[in-house]
């Protein structure tokens, strides 16, 4: 298996994401897969101008000649790809947004479809599907957190979708971490070896079944102050605690 990943967030090898992914993608390497990974914020991608010369000009070849290119050829050459984002206003980040608009808009094409009432456009490539994983924390947790997220990348898979129910877009399965924040304090990082040992296997059963499991997905979604035998309640505080005091610190 070829395994492409996406870390959208601005912290780069210093975030969230990169301490979930990072024991994911080992697990994945242990099973036989071949990955390579990139960080959103240092690819050169120029946000969409909305000109439509990669629809009506020069069919699947956007105008600007950016970093955008390698990342589409990445994405259609891969087995799975790995979209990693940090929930920002409650959805992805804009690295993400823009690698989205710029590097997979161009596979669809400019007519309008609608299946199962749901409006859309036909893919460029009808032989390919996109598989994809998608990987979110936020500093919250429970559905409604991620629930904008997913109902967007929902709507992108359902616009790819045609007349004969073949998928350009096709989620494999989400992991969705609440609570993330916490991994930035080194200090309790020994708390959650069991979490990043679940995503070494989760890792691994990527490769082995294609996808994730919904019991592996619920799993994985479990709030982060779990793995410090703490209640809801508890981490509210802790977290507030924090805060004041490095707002302390600045007075």
């Amino acid at each position: 298996m070829k395994i492409v990943s996406f870390n959208c967030s601005p912290r780069m090898g210093s975030s969230n994401t990169d301490r979930i992914i990072k024991p994911l993608l080992e697990g994945a390497r242990e099973a036989g897969a071949e990955v390579e990974e990139f960080y959103a914020r240092k690819l050169k991608i120029a946000p969409c101008t909305g000109c439509m010369t990669c629809w009506l000009k020069t069919p699947g070849v956007c105008l600007q000649d950016d970093d955008a290119v390698l990342v589409r050829e990445k994405m259609m050459e891969a087995d799975l790809i790995v979209l990693a984002t940090p929930v920002y206003f409650f959805n992805m980040t804009s690295y993400m947004k823009n690698l989205m608009e710029r590097a997979i808009m161009p596979t669809a094409l400019p007519f309008l479809t609608q299946a199962n009432g749901v409006f859309g456009h036909p893919t460029r490539f009808p032989d390919k599907t996109l598989d994809i994983l998608l990987v979110a924390n936020a500093g919250f947790w429970g559905e409604d957190v991620f629930s904008p997220l997913l109902h967007t990348l929902e709507r992108c898979r359902q616009a790819g979708v045609d007349e004969e129910g073949h998928e350009h877009m096709r989620f494999v399965g989400n992991i969705l971490v609440g609570f993330g924040e916490i991994m930035q304090t080194e200090p309790f990082l020994h708390f959650f070896e069991p979490f990043f040992e679940q995503l070494r296997g989760a890792g691994r059963e990527l490769v082995e079944t294609g996808g994730l499991s919904p019991a592996t997905s619920e799993k994985l979604a479990e709030p982060l102050f779990t793995y410090m035998n703490l209640d809801e309640e508890s981490a509210i505080k802790m977290a507030n605690t924090y805060f004041e005091t490095v707002l302390a610190d600045l007075e």
